[in-house]
Formats: C-alpha cells, sequence, structure tokens
C-alpha cells in the first residue's frame, strides 16, 4: 500500500483505537515488514496516554528501510 490507502488504513486504525472499551482493555500495535514487531514488548492498558503514544508511533515514526518503525526488539 502507498500513500492514499497507507493514510487510511492509520484513520481506520485510530479510530479503531479510540472504540475500545476505556476499563480493562489491554491492546498492542504491530508492525509488518520483513519481520513482524510489535510496538510494545507487552500489551499495554488502554489509557489516554497510551492512545496518544500509538497514534504519534502509527502517524509520526518514519519507517526504516526494514518496514519497522524503530521501535526495541523484544526477546523472549
Amino acid at each position: 500500500m502507498e500513500g492514499h490507502r497507507i493514510e487510511m488504513a492509520k484513520q481506520a486504525l485510530k479510530l479503531l483505537l479510540t472504540q475500545l472499551p476505556p476499563t480493562q482493555s489491554m491492546f498492542n500495535i504491530y508492525s509488518f515488514g520483513t519481520i513482524v514487531q510489535p510496538m510494545w514488548c507487552e500489551s499495554r492498558e488502554y489509557t489516554d496516554a497510551t492512545l496518544r503514544e500509538a497514534v504519534r508511533y502509527f502517524y509520526h515514526e518514519p519507517l526504516s528501510s526494514d518496514g519497522r518503525n524503530g521501535v526495541t526488539s523484544c526477546t523472549s
């Protein structure tokens, strides 16, 4: 996907995130490139702060050449 389609996907993700129940919801965002990479190593509680962080993540972080958003690698 490029350009307009990427922006539509970002808008859809933001809409879905804002529709999560405000209590007892956990979430994480996964990036699919040459590897599958979560935004966080563990899902986080849905709060205004984590919502803002997630929106910033998918709207403002530049993609690297491997399709990741510069997130820290999680190890098992």
